[in-house]
């Protein structure tokens, strides 16, 4: 065991060396060289921490008990890592600048490693290799993606997700999301000390044309296999009753929000057991993000972190709203039937039949509304949108504007030279 943890940690430095040289070879530019430096950085603090955990297993193979490694790889981690990578596919194809993000986005996996091996060893003598650290990863930098320079604040929302997980539990379970609590610990940083760096990527996050509609697909296949849906729809109802009394509040259709909404407070592990309590759950997280994003533009800050921190507040609350639920039930008896998990089903089917017309209306932000997001696209370049003249429409680039086109934007790729796309009408 000893030697394959020797093994795994010398491939674990030296893959995201290589995987850094070939992505920055030929780059040619300095910006490239000062983002190779402090990757170099990035990797020297990967490398310590993987050696802080190798001197921990040596001390505990000369225990009385031994270090013991095993492997137990769950549905409930690849699952969730699968669709986040395919989420990332899809955003690399039209956010030209995503693969210099790429080789500190593999770092930030091995530092996870490191620190859950190290955690680990150091708690219980053992280490469970899994997929755990992947999916908490991979989420954390679809909400929050800093600069390799800021790469400090990319590694700290990974180490507060990971020691989160190991070490703030209640009956067996995290008491918080971990990449909500990283990535909230973050936030509140950034906006008490605004130079530290930031992480908002949302505008580019929707450069993709169906973004939104890619993401509602892909929460299908966990809304189904579980009965999350109840946590989605009543953040959605919270945030549509506070646009229509009146408040400037976060979009459900904005593909950022959307991403939220579906696959990220939606955790089972931190929301309630109940079904009426998941309700709760979700009406309290979209009330607070509605409320805090009004209020943080209110006194001139940006909104963007209003998204993420009002879920591990909620996260401590649900067993309270579990205790709220019972108490509903036991006092308005009909509402425990239409709410209970053999008809999650009919929620999903419900939750469809709410947001799909809201999309067809088109209530979402449009990527040729305003002059900066045209400038945004301009900027990037983005396949299969015409530039032709000093504006872009939508009748030059139909597929960035009307929802569920996977067939134009299919046919676009398919005729695309190379397969990399061109700034074509997108027809």
């Amino acid at each position: 065991m000893r030697s394959a943890f020797v093994s795994f940690v010398v491939i674990a430095l030296w893959s995201p060396a290589l995987w850094a040289k070939a992505t920055l070879a030929n780059a040619g530019s300095d910006h490239v060289h000062r983002l190779g430096g402090q990757l170099s950085h990035m990797l020297l603090a990967t490398a310590s921490l993987w050696l802080i955990a190798a001197g921990l297993s040596w001390r505990a193979t000369r225990s009385n008990t031994g270090l013991v490694i095993q492997s137990r790889w769950k549905l409930t981690h690849v699952l969730p890592a699968s669709l986040q990578l395919v989420i990332f596919c899809y955003w690399g194809l039209y956010w030209r600048a995503l693969p210099l993000f790429l080789p500190a986005l593999g770092l930030q996996v091995l530092w996870a490693y490191g620190l859950d091996a190290a955690l680990q060893i150091a708690k219980k003598g053992k280490w469970t290799l899994s997929a755990g650290p992947i999916p908490i990863v991979l989420s954390s930098n679809l909400i929050v993606l800093f600069d390799v320079h800021s790469w400090p604040l990319s590694l700290l929302v990974v180490t507060v997700a990971i020691g989160s997980r190991s070490w703030l539990r209640r009956a067996g379970r995290h008491v918080f999301n971990p990449s909500a609590l990283g990535v909230a610990a973050v936030g509140a940083l950034n906006l008490l000390w605004p130079d530290l760096g930031y992480g908002d990527r949302a505008h580019e996050f929707s450069i993709p044309p169906h973004m939104t509609e890619l993401v509602l697909l892909l929460a299908l296949i966990v809304q189904i296999r579980l009965p999350v849906v109840l946590v989605t729809g009543g953040a959605t109802l919270s945030l549509w009753g506070l646009r229509h009394l009146g408040l400037h509040v976060l979009s459900p259709e904005w593909a950022p929000v959307t991403l939220i909404l579906l696959l990220f407070i939606t955790d089972p592990a931190t929301t309630p057991k109940t079904q009426i309590g998941r309700l709760l759950f979700g009406g309290l997280v979209g009330l607070l993000m509605g409320l805090m994003g009004h209020g943080l533009e209110a006194i001139g800050y940006s909104d963007f972190y209003a998204k993420v921190l009002p879920l591990p507040l909620v996260n401590v609350a649900s067993p309270w709203l579990d205790d709220a639920g019972r108490w509903l039930v036991e006092r308005v008896k009909p509402i425990e039937r239409p709410l209970a998990r053999q008809w999650n089903w009919a929620h999903v089917a419900l939750w469809l039949l709410l947001m799909v017309p809201s999309l067809m209306v088109s209530q979402r932000p449009r990527p040729f509304d305003t002059a900066a997001t045209i400038a945004h696209h301009r900027e990037n370049q983005t396949p299969f949108v015409n530039f032709e003249g000093a504006t872009i429409s939508c009748q030059q680039s139909p597929m960035y504007c009307g929802p569920f086109r996977f067939d134009l934007e299919l046919r676009a790729w398919l005729s695309s030279p190379s397969g990399r796309g061109h700034s074509g009408s997108g027809r």
